[in-house]
């Protein structure tokens, strides 16, 4: 049984209009590293948490899969023991595990499956430790095993990241013959290729793969065996969590080492880029509970001003009157703050004030910001803390992604949804969902640059501040965003037409 947290109180559902089911109803197996609410480091726990609950409403069977973490037993939810795995077979040695079901997901329609093994699983962190290789081969190895000891055939095995990346190499090899999986396709989904898991060579052997796995055309890359290229190759189909990224990571600037591998596969109908949605159940500024005030695109203007103050009183911080720039971002060099750093001082000459909430490498750029300018600067680092992710969201006039790549992007999606006009490097998905506004015609969402320079930064940010100067262009602004369509329902009819579709024909 799973240990009981503290139980927090979820936003009430949104009413939705009526959905168009599809014609065919397919069992889907989501593997995952992680999950919202369960275990998160980053968006791809996100996804995880709603397109699963998508794609059920729409009438599909939708199972996800996840190791269970130390993090998992913090979460109010409760889980039951369904079966052993006691003996599960690698190369030179094989382990045993038990799978528990959660019911964090039941009233959405999903059943949520961990993997309980004490010695692999029961740590501070999610990732970062030597025996990764082994804790994510077990996880690729357990959703093989664990549908044929449900006797439940999946149609789809949609398998997400490097560490699920073992998923179809195993199937396309050491489970190739196997007639429980006649039929089933894989999926893999690339949320960043920039975590590879690449591993010593001799890992192949003890996590039992067949020698002629380890080649160019297979799980070898620059002499390591790699998960991801586990995913690429062996998958039937690859999606990325954008159309621009699925363009960008077959270049050499983009592509990790691995763009050409993209290319040949993208040659083959096999790649494609699917936008990710924000839950709009959880993402709602009508009902947010973590607002002082709560808003519609309607009353706007007021909810958005008591926001503000809010958000100002809370970091310390006066208000002048300025636009309000709002982050909420792991501080990684990807996520290209130092940029920020560098064009501080003509930034910051702006009527401006900027509220930085994150935790990562760059956060002493944030301190020294806040050192320098005081008044202007508010950063809260190393920390998590939701409640004020929801303010600045809220309460902020804008917000700034300035990212070197950027594969989706779910801020600028949630800044939207709040009526924050994101201020973005144009790339990935962040060009796929801000389109630069232009004051003369009032069509646009948001701020866009094509060079990430500091001049360029500044540039975007005074064009950003002289139409917040006009209310009214401001309030046609807010209300473009405000009106964009992310909900996960969109998405989930792509992955169907798109993905799992092409995939099943593809096999």
């Amino acid at each position: 049984m799973g240990r009981k947290g503290s139980r927090t109180s979820r936003p009430q559902p949104v009413r939705q209009r009526a959905t168009r089911k599809p014609t065919l109803r397919w069992r889907i197996l989501f593997v995952a590293s992680e999950m919202f609410p369960l275990a998160k480091t980053g968006g791809l726990a996100d996804v995880i948490g709603a397109l699963p609950k998508a794609l059920a409403k729409r009438g599909h069977d939708v199972r996800v899969l996840m190791p269970k973490y130390r993090a998992t037993y913090a979460v109010d939810h409760r889980t039951e023991r369904i079966l052993d795995l006691p003996d599960i077979p690698f190369g030179t040695f094989s382990l045993g595990c038990g799978i528990d079901a959660s019911d964090v997901l039941k009233e959405d329609g999903v059943t949520v499956y961990l993997v309980e093994h004490f010695g692999l699983y029961d740590r501070d962190r999610l990732y970062g430790y030597g025996d990764d290789w082994v804790r994510f081969g077990l996880l690729c190895k357990v959703a093989l095993e664990l549908p044929k000891a449900l006797n439940w055939r999946p149609d789809i095995l949609h398998c997400h990241d490097w560490q699920s990346g073992l998923v179809a190499a195993y199937l396309k090899t050491v489970y190739r013959t196997d007639p429980f999986f006649e039929g089933t396709a894989t999926i893999f989904t690339i949320h960043n290729l920039a975590y590879q898991g690449n591993f010593d060579p001799s890992v192949r052997e003890a996590l039992g793969l067949p020698p002629e796995t380890f080649q160019m055309h297979g799980l070898e890359f620059h002499g390591r065996l790699s998960f991801i290229k586990g995913g690429l190759y062996y998958a039937d189909m690859l999606t990325t969590v954008s159309p621009r990224y699925a363009q960008e990571i077959q270049t050499e600037q983009f592509g990790e080492g691995l763009h050409g591998l993209l290319r040949d596969r993208a040659q083959q109908g096999r790649l494609v880029g699917i936008l990710n949605g924000i839950d709009y159940e959880v993402w709602n500024p009508k009902t947010d509970e973590l607002l002082p005030a709560r808003y519609d695109v309607r009353t706007v203007g007021k909810g958005k001003a008591t926001n503000r103050q809010a958000l100002l009183q809370r970091v310390g911080l006066t208000d002048g009157g300025e636009m309000v720039i709002g982050v909420v971002s792991r501080l990684a060099h990807q996520k290209g703050f130092d940029v920020v750093a560098s064009a501080a001082d003509g930034l910051l000459r702006l009527p401006v004030k900027l509220v930085v909430l994150g935790a990562g490498e760059q956060e002493p750029l944030f301190a020294e910001l806040q050192k320098r300018y005081p008044d202007k600067v508010a950063a809260k680092l190393g920390i998590v803390d939701e409640e004020l992710a929801h303010l600045i969201y809220a309460g902020a006039d804008t917000f700034l992604m300035p990212s070197r790549f950027e594969p989706c992007g779910l801020g600028q999606m949630i800044a939207m949804r709040y009526g924050t006009a994101p201020i973005v490097h144009a790339v990935g998905g962040l060009a796929d969902t801000v389109r630069d506004f232009d004051p003369a015609t009032q069509q646009g969402n948001g701020f866009t640059f094509n060079e990430l320079t500091p001049e360029a930064l500044v540039k975007t940010t005074e064009r950003a501040v002289s139409v917040y100067r006009d209310r009214k262009l401001w309030q046609a602004l807010v209300r473009n965003a405000m009106r964009e369509d992310f909900s996960w329902e969109k998405s989930a009819q792509q992955y169907e037409a798109q993905a799992y579709a092409a995939a099943l024909r593809l096999r």
